[in-house]
């Protein structure tokens, strides 16, 4: 009994096929690592190791059903390789082995066999490049008795849906099954059914409604539910996508790989709900005498014929198509709408609804029976009746294409009853805004004129609700021409004054309710401002940085046991401070003992987060913070995910005196590993909710500590400034002083348009920021100090590497030759009416106040201009000096090549007996040379103006060289060159006051161009 243990048999003399049918499981375990290891090893799929397997599946099918629960999980593993080295010859075997599978192993009590019968299956999916068959061997697992193995079947389901898709996994054999799921006793089961439901959701939305309409009342809200919740948290229809592809897709992506086609992420496709529901013959549900009562004299019978067709019509369903009995039930509905009772009228068109979304793409070949008596019944001015029939007009439309529905419509936009009018242009402005056909050609100009008609209508609504954009805004591909026909002047000018440039203007809004009125929202005629925050809005700037967890609280609980040592979790939690400081030293010390580096931080995060923020004693919360520096610092896994999860708990310690600087210094490591808009934003909405003003104001004050740190590079600025407005409105004057250093801060990065956006401050709050700004007037911004994982290294400026322009944001470039298109402004410019001239040019300096930086074209405009700043009439000139001014200082410096358009026209202007005029002359001479940020690009055309001989002229523009130049010295070498010769000659001009200014300009001369040059 005390001798040496008996030892182990060594199996390894005997060959595969005998152990594989030994009677001790130790022998088979034996054969089941060594084929692991053969398959591994494989150069090909079709190595001859393969094909005893392939032509002999019940070996596989003895090895997943091994009966030794060890031997069986080794087993499993076994099939799994050789599928995996397989290949596409392994499906062969999936019609044997899957059925094993969900016998014996989708219930096994032990999860290493469950997990990897799961991933043999999805491996199956994989090789068969398609899941409908093997779906099919699953389902009979619904049946099994045991209720782990029906809960393992559903699971296995979940995954394949999740995993592969609905273009892999066609969910239609799934939906049917979903009612036995869901009717099982077992509340596993019951809860995997619920998650399948989630997953089929992101992938096909409002599809999974039918297939759900069975359960019990109490499901279907819990499912409803947790499916709003889903797409309230952004993982709605259309947010996932496949994480695995078949063997037939990965070859697909290997060939353009190997074409060196770049993988283009497309976007979410659109999938009809109807795809994958059984077609369902509504006809033979159809009450026995339903034409009879459509047809009664008695309302009530009409009313009850419609309900309870209805009730066969609007469910979700996919209609099977009968034209005969269609066309009759078309016809007869066509025929109630306009019945005198309002009831039988929402009631028909609720059935129209029903039957043209059930139907689909078929229903379309009754257009024409019902959409104009639809129209014609929007002149009921009963809300809840043009909503309903708005409603099925758009059911129509989804059915047919834009061009059908034009000639339908453009009757009605010249009804002489006002609301048949108003419903017929929203209905048209609703099919424009969803369409993807544009108008043919030959139908562009009657639209275009019939809708442009309306602006003029007398009637307010109809104006409002006439869609202002052009047709080709609305309708792609439409070109300009075609879509602007010739209209009466002043229609034209209507249509062009509201037309907007995209980036302009209005945000993009929902659609709009059909039918109802407010179906497109009155737009003003108006040119296109940038869009300002409202100052009634108090609520936090959105967060601009999106990001997904990677696990659920309830999965991340679980893992935390696994990865958290035991030790360091309950003294962690005790009632003793100097105990949970003494857990997080052992935990600083597990973290940097090598574990680190391949720690999934989110869970440390998560952990610390769970008591950690709750934590009362300074030294432990400091302790605290130096773990997440840490997990910043090294941790491969840290991103922002694990940095939201702290960051409104740090935002609020910065009003903490003794936490202020370890939070502090936490916050920016965290926006050093991610960026600093993304630490800022996810700060703005605990900040707006916070209570206390030390913790707001302190908190402001680490912001400007972090600008100046960051720069603004990759920072919505937007988003910052509305913070910023929140708080310089606080009641509480630190918040406010705070504020307003902050705001200083910015205005060096981003200049002075950022108080355009702080307008609806009161008065003498602006005069204080206008003083502070005054103080840093010329400074420049500070230099960066720390980078950003997530943003382009920032220059010395603040901005990106590729100089990105800090105020894009906020006010986006427009194009001048797009704001005067459709518009009259050209043709009134070049009018012989000096009234016209002037109103034309009146009209542009709107455009102008508006939309204060433009893109570097000007168009036909610029010829224009340089005319008119010569013209005789002196209003007219004066407001073609400050327009081009305005152009200058809104494009900036790429204003250089426009120069030569403008230098002498405008310098000839100082030759005006007229102070005034020559002052704007002036004036614009400094916005140009301000804009092109020297005057090198105006000396040629300069000294072409000063040539001429006229005194005051040459005596005005010296004295403005001489004014420039005191303040903004010449610093390219010889750039003036070209005033050496003409100074010259203005010494000796008979007029003492040009000698005068030219010797003024002179010292510059010599300066830059040398002595030699001058004389």
């Amino acid at each position: 009994m005390d001798g040496a243990p008996t030892p182990e048999e060594d199996f390894s003399a005997l060959s595969i096929a005998e152990r594989l049918a030994h009677k001790n499981w130790k022998a088979r375990v034996s054969a089941y690592e060594t084929l692991v290891k053969t398959f591994q090893a494989t150069p090909s799929e079709t190595d001859p190791a393969f094909k005893p397997y392939i032509s002999s599946p019940d070996l596989l099918k003895k090895m997943v059903t091994d009966s030794n629960v060890v031997a069986q999980e080794k087993g499993v593993e076994t099939v799994i390789a050789f599928v995996k080295f397989a290949g596409e010859t392994a499906a062969r075997t999936r019609e044997v082995v899957v059925p094993a599978l969900v016998d014996k192993c989708l219930g096994s009590t032990r999860q290493g066999t469950k997990a990897k019968a799961i991933e043999l299956i999805l491996e199956y999916v994989e090789v068969e490049n398609g899941a409908a068959a093997i779906v099919d061997d699953v389902l009979p697992g619904l049946n099994a008795k045991q209720p782990k193995a029906v809960a393992g079947a559903v699971s296995v389901l979940k995954d394949i849906i999740r995993l592969y898709g609905p273009v892999v996994c066609p969910p239609k054999s799934v939906f049917k099954a979903l009612p036995k799921i869901f009717a099982h006793s077992d509340q596993t089961v019951r809860a995997e059914g619920s998650q399948l439901v989630q997953s089929l959701y992101s992938y096909v939305g409002d599809a999974i409604q039918p297939a759900i309409a069975e359960l019990k009342p109490v499901q279907i809200k819990e499912l409803t539910e947790a499916c709003e919740a889903l797409k309230a948290a952004g993982k709605g229809p259309g947010s996932f996508k496949p994480e695995r592809i078949t063997r037939a897709g990965q070859r697909e992506r290997e060939v353009q790989e190997a074409a060196g086609i770049e993988e283009v992420e497309a976007p979410p496709e659109e999938i009809d709900p109807l795809q994958f529901v059984s077609e369902t013959d509504v006809v033979a549900k159809f009450p026995p005498d339903l034409y009879a009562n459509l047809a009664s004299s008695k309302w009530k019978d009409r009313k009850t014929a419609l309900d309870d067709l209805a009730a066969v019509l609007t469910p979700m369903q996919k209609i099977k198509d009968s034209p005969p009995e269609f066309a009759e039930l078309v016809k007869a509905l066509a025929g109630r709408m306009p019945d005198a009772n309002i009831m039988c009228v929402m009631a028909a068109a609720a059935c129209v609804e029903g039957l043209a979304k059930g139907l689909g793409s078929p229903f379309g070949r009754y257009r024409e029976i019902i959409v104009t008596p639809m129209i014609d019944r929007l002149k009921e001015r009963k809300q809840n009746v043009t909503d309903a029939l708005g409603l099925a007009l758009d059911a129509v439309f989804a059915t047919v294409t834009f061009p059908d529905i034009i000639g339908d419509v453009l009757p009605h936009l010249s009804s002489k009853n006002p609301q048949v009018k108003e419903g017929a242009v929203k209905f048209l402005h609703r099919c424009m805004l969803s369409t993807k056909t544009p108008p043919a050609p030959p139908q562009v100009k009657p639209l275009s004129e019939a809708v442009a008609s309306l602006l003029a209508d007398s009637a307010e609504p109809k104006k409002g609700a006439a869609p202002k954009r052009p047709v080709e805004e609305d309708a792609p591909e439409v070109p300009e021409k075609a879509a602007a026909p010739k209209l009466p002047p002043k229609l034209a000018a209507k249509l062009g004054a509201s037309k907007k440039p995209a980036a302009e203007g209005e945000g993009s809004s929902s659609s709009p309710a059909p039918g109802g009125s407010a179906a497109v929202a009155p737009r003003k005629p108006a040119v296109a401002a940038p869009a300002k925050p409202s100052g009634k809005a108090t609520g936090p700037p959105p967060a601009t940085d999106t990001f997904k967890f990677r696990f659920t609280p309830e999965d991340a609980e679980g893992k935390i046991e696994e990865l958290i040592p035991s030790g360091i979790r309950t003294d962690f939690g005790d009632a003793n401070w100097k105990t949970r400081l003494a857990a997080l030293d052992e935990m600083t010390a597990w973290l940097e003992g090598g574990i680190v580096e391949d720690v999934e931080s989110e869970l440390v995060v998560r952990f610390l987060a769970k008591k950690g923020w709750s934590e009362k004693n300074f030294q432990v919360s400091g302790k605290l913070y130096g773990i997440l520096c840490l997990l910043a610092e090294r941790a491969p896994t840290f991103g922002k995910a694990s940095a939201a999860l702290a960051i409104p708990h740090l935002t609020e310690k910065l009003g903490d005196l003794k936490l202020k600087k370890p939070a502090g210094d936490t916050l920016m490591l965290f926006a050093e590993k991610t960026s600093l808009s993304f630490v800022f934003s996810q700060s703005y909405d605990p900040l707006t909710k916070q209570k206390a003003p030390k913790v707001i104001a302190d908190a402001t004050a680490w912001m400007k500590d972090a600008l100046t740190e960051f720069g603004i590079a990759g920072l919505s600025l937007r988003a910052f400034i509305e913070y910023l407005k929140n708080a310089l409105k606080n009641s509480n004057a630190a918040v406010r002083s705070s504020a307003t250093n902050t705001l200083v801060t910015l205005k060096l990065f981003a200049g002075s348009a950022v108080k355009d956006f702080l307008d609806d401050l009161n008065p003498q709050l602006m005069a204080t920021i206008d003083k502070e700004f005054e103080k840093v007037e010329g400074q420049a911004a500070p230099v960066p100090a720390r980078t950003q994982a997530d943003v382009s290294p920032v220059t010395a400026t603040g901005g990106t590497s590729k100089a990105a322009d800090p105020m894009e944001e906020l006010y986006p470039r427009v194009d001048i030759d797009r704001l005067l298109s459709g518009t009259t402004i050209l043709v009134d410019s070049k009018s012989d009416a000096w009234k016209s001239r002037k109103e034309g040019l009146e009209k542009l300096q709107g455009l102008l106040e508006a939309n204060k930086r433009f893109k570097p074209t000007l168009g036909d405009i610029g010829q224009v201009l340089k005319a008119r700043v010569l013209d005789q009439n002196k209003l007219v000139q004066a407001l073609a000096l400050d327009i081009i001014a305005r152009i200058a200082t809104g494009m900036n410096k790429p204003f250089e090549k426009y120069t030569r358009i403008f230098a002498v026209p405008v310098a000839t202007v100082l030759a005006d007996q007229k102070a005034p005029i020559r002052t704007s002359a002036m004036a614009t001479l400094t916005a140009m040379a301000t804009a092109c940020e020297s005057i090198d690009s105006l000396v040629h055309g300069l000294a072409a103006a000063l040539e001429v001989q006229n005194p005051m002229q040459r005596s005005t523009l010296l004295g403005w060289l001489v004014d420039w130049f005191k303040d903004h010295p010449p610093t390219t070498a010889n750039s003036l060159s070209d005033f050496a010769a003409p100074t010259i000659l203005c010494l000796d001009d008979r007029s003492a006051e040009v000698r005068k200014a030219a010797q003024g300009l002179l010292p510059y001369l010599i300066q830059n161009i040398g002595y030699d040059a001058v004389v």
